[in-house]
C-alpha cells in the first residue's frame, strides 16, 4: 500500500492505494478512510497530455502541468501539493539546504539553534498537522544559518522553515 497526502486547492486528503495500482482495473482506493472505485488510464499519466480517470461511475478528463504543481480538470485549475506519506524529511528539489514546510501545521518542537551543525537526515524540528506529528530532517551536513520558525509558530505550505548552509 502507498499512502498519500494530497492538497488539492487547500483541501487535504489522505490517499491509501496499492502500491502498483493496475492500469484499466477498477481499484479500491481510501480516500479519508471511506473506499472509492477508481480505474486508471491503461497507460501512466504523463504531465501535459490529458487523460481519462473513473472515480465511481464518472469519468473525468485530467491533466497536470510538468512540475505537477497544478491538476486542471472541468475545465478549471487547481492548486496541488502530493506528499508521499512514508518519507519524513522535506527536502527541496534544488537541493541548496533550504527547509521548506511539506505541508500546512504547527511547529510543536525545534531541535536545532542556528550555529548548530547537523548531519544528513538529523531531526531539524517537528511539524504537526491534522493531529499527525511529522519529522523534519535536515537534507544534507552542515550548519544551521537561519530558522524562520518558533515552537507554536502556524506555517503555510512551502514556507521557509530553516536554511543549511
Amino acid at each position: 500500500m502507498s499512502k498519500l497526502q494530497i492538497t488539492l486547492d487547500g483541501r487535504t486528503f489522505e490517499i491509501e492505494l496499492p502500491a502498483l495500482p493496475k492500469a484499466d482495473v477498477e481499484t479500491p482506493v481510501q480516500v479519508n478512510g471511506e473506499t472509492v472505485r477508481v480505474r486508471l488510464p491503461a497507460h501512466n499519466i504523463v504531465a501535459s497530455q490529458p487523460e481519462w480517470i473513473v472515480i465511481g461511475d464518472r469519468p473525468y478528463e485530467i491533466l497536470f502541468d510538468r512540475e505537477l504543481k497544478h491538476l486542471y480538470a472541468r475545465g478549471q485549475s487547481y492548486a496541488l501539493h502530493v506528499r508521499d506519506m512514508e518519507t519524513t524529511s522535506a527536502r527541496p528539489p534544488s537541493g541548496d539546504g533550504r527547509v521548506k514546510a511539506p505541508i500546512p501545521g504547527i511547529i510543536t518542537q525545534i531541535f536545532v539553534q542556528p550555529g548548530d551543525t547537523v548531519t544528513l537526515g538529523q531531526p531539524l524540528l517537528i511539524l504537526e498537522a491534522m493531529k499527525m506529528e511529522n519529522q523534519i530532517r535536515a537534507p544534507r551536513d552542515g550548519i544551521v544559518a537561519s530558522l524562520g520558525v518558533n515552537a507554536g509558530s502556524s506555517v503555510v505550505l512551502e514556507q521557509l522553515l530553516a536554511e543549511i548552509a
